[in-house]
């Protein structure tokens, strides 16, 4: 039997509808109290402000 390999850029037919429906959702009312309630969450927190400070050290590597 032999196995067929579909390429990497294939995208599923209905990835740009789900795409419309996710931006949609999150402007929601209802999306934005998630989007916001999530945001609250400690691990979420701990998460941005551990990428705000890898950002920092970047942005200071790349000056020097």
């Amino acid at each position: 039997m032999k196995l067929i390999s579909t390429p990497y850029y294939l995208v599923h037919p209905y990835a740009e509808s789900r795409k419309r429906a996710r931006k949609k959702w999150r402007q929601s009312p209802k999306g934005k109290a998630w989007d916001k309630a999530y945001g609250q969450r400690p691990e979420v927190k701990a998460k941005r402000k551990e990428y705000r400070i890898q950002r920092i050290i970047r942005e200071c590597a790349n000056e020097g």
